[in-house]
Order: C-alpha cells, then sequence, then structure tokens
C-alpha cells in the first residue's frame, strides 16, 4: 500500500514561509513565486525518487488505434498520450473477442515492418495474439515545414486495411491484410504528478519525499534571496536523498531475504550422502 503524503499546498507554503523567516532580506517572496518554487520541487523530487518508488507514479488509461483519413495524415493519428506522461509500463490490447494481451513495443520503423501487409514480414507480423505499439511525436504531417509542439501517440497493431489508405486495393498473392475488430485497450504508464493549484490540494507524493520537497523548495527560495544559508539546505537535500537511498537498500536487502526464507534448506548430512554418492559413480 503507497501511504500518500497528507500534506496540503498550504501545509508546505507555511512550513516554508516559517522556515524562511530567518533569512528575510530586502527581496520578497510572493505568494505565487513560492508555490511555483513548490511545483518545480515537486517535479525535481519527481526525478530523483521514481527509481526508488517507481510504482507510486502509475496511472491508467485507455488506448485505442487511431483512424486518419490518409496515409500523410499518420503522424496525426494515434491516441495522444498526456502531457505529463513519463513512460510506459505496459500496454494490454483486446479485440473485443480475445482476451487482454500485453502488447510489444516496437520503434516505429519495425511498427511498419510488421504491420503493413504490403511489406510486412509473415513470421513475425503484428496479430491479435502478439500484437504491438510504437509511440512516435513531436512532428509535423506537412513535409518540409518546421517541428511544431504536440504530445507524443500511440500507435497500435494490426489495424484494418481502412485505418491507413496504403492498404486500400487488390492484395498481391500470397498477402493479407487484417480485418478484423480494431483493437483498443490500456496503458498504465509513469506520469508526473499534476502542479499543486488550490491550497487544499494535497501533495501528490508518498510521505517519505515530505522533508525532501520542504528542502528544494527551501533551497529555491533562498537562491532567489541570494541567501548565504543555501549551503545549508542544499546538504540537507543531500542529506535527505542519502536517507532515501539507504532505506532502498534495507528494502531490496529484506526483500531478498525473505524470499530466501522460502527456499528449503538441505540439511548437512544429506549433503554428504550426495557427495559420497557422486564418487561412487
Amino acid at each position: 500500500m503507497i501511504a500518500f503524503s497528507p500534506l496540503t499546498l498550504k501545509d508546505i507554503y507555511d512550513r516554508v514561509d516559517i522556515m524562511l523567516s530567518q533569512h528575510r532580506t530586502a527581496i520578497n517572496l510572493d505568494y505565487g513565486t513560492v508555490v511555483m518554487f513548490i511545483n518545480r520541487s515537486v517535479r525535481e523530487a519527481l526525478v530523483k525518487t521514481l527509481a526508488y518508488k517507481d510504482h507510486a507514479y502509475i496511472n491508467r488509461f485507455d488506448v485505442t488505434t487511431g483512424a486518419p483519413a490518409a496515409y500523410a495524415a499518420l503522424l496525426a493519428a494515434g491516441i495522444a498520450l498526456p502531457a505529463n506522461y513519463i513512460k510506459y509500463k505496459r500496454v494490454m490490447l483486446t479485440d473485443g473477442e480475445e482476451g487482454f494481451k500485453e502488447a510489444r513495443y516496437v520503434d516505429i520503423r519495425e511498427f511498419f515492418t510488421l504491420s503493413d501487409w504490403y511489406g510486412r514480414q509473415s513470421w513475425d507480423m503484428a496479430t491479435v495474439e502478439n500484437p504491438i505499439f510504437t509511440i512516435w511525436g513531436p512532428q509535423d504531417t506537412t513535409p518540409g515545414t518546421p517541428l511544431i509542439q504536440s504530445f507524443p501517440r500511440i500507435y497500435i497493431a494490426p489495424y484494418t486495411n481502412a485505418v491507413f489508405t496504403n492498404q486500400t486495393g487488390t492484395v498481391p498473392s500470397g498477402f493479407t491484410y487484417y480485418t478484423g475488430t480494431q483493437l483498443s485497450g490500456y496503458m498504465e504508464a509513469y506520469m508526473a504528478p499534476e502542479d499543486l493549484v488550490n491550497a487544499a490540494d494535497q501533495l501528490p507524493l508518498p510521505y517519505e519525499f515530505e522533508e525532501l520537497i520542504i528542502n528544494l523548495t527551501i533551497m529555491r527560495c533562498l537562491a532567489k534571496m541570494e541567501s548565504t544559508s543555501l549551503e545549508f539546505y542544499r546538504f540537507q537535500s543531500s542529506d535527505e536523498m542519502s536517507k532515501l537511498r539507504k532505506r532502498y537498500l534495507e528494502r531490496t536487502a529484506t526483500s531478498k531475504m525473505d524470499l530466501e526464507a522460502f527456499v528449503d534448506v538441505i540439511p548437512e548430512n544429506m549433503l554428504q550422502q550426495i557427495e559420497s554418492a557422486g564418487q561412487n559413480v
């Protein structure tokens, strides 16, 4: 079970304000600036702690196959991933008749090699039993134009010949294209927390990271005020990260010992019998 922090945006702001009261300078930090620093600290903490508690950042959302009007519109197709998307964990797909199957990730080049009926490899093509997906973007759809800002998109295979117009017409002898139901399902992915906006918004991180957020925010505030105390809080943040690493290593070692405890230990006399039997062979 993940125990998330009960601290609200107001709680964090109050704690930061109290700790900064002894470092006041002529530079005044307004409420909006401190909130901005808090949200930046949350994102920094995510990057630093993802390896220690990645399951705390996993969310699930639905995905489906895109259906552009023409092949040239390929890059405008698919399902746009959320702006706070970091990385996929797994994608589960179904055609509505079979159960869910975990899709294999491939790059954009391999995606068309395995899914386009005109050029795919028959021995390794995408099927309902072995679906594939890729993530591609951002990219403008018009050749020769500059890149534009857009969100990455997910593409799923197999798809019907109606999805991309390059798969229409008479199929060459020995080739087939998928004519079944379009695949759909869900993606489980690492997602960055949403920004804290309202005073009652709760810190979207596990409670172990509360002090890290406080210290990172204070560091940003002190850097703004050009305070000589910045080095102290930089040390505090570094020390907090060291504690988190130590806890992670301790939990990893404990989990390993717990798993080994389930393995039956071979008595010493049995080991001697095994060695004797090996010598007699």
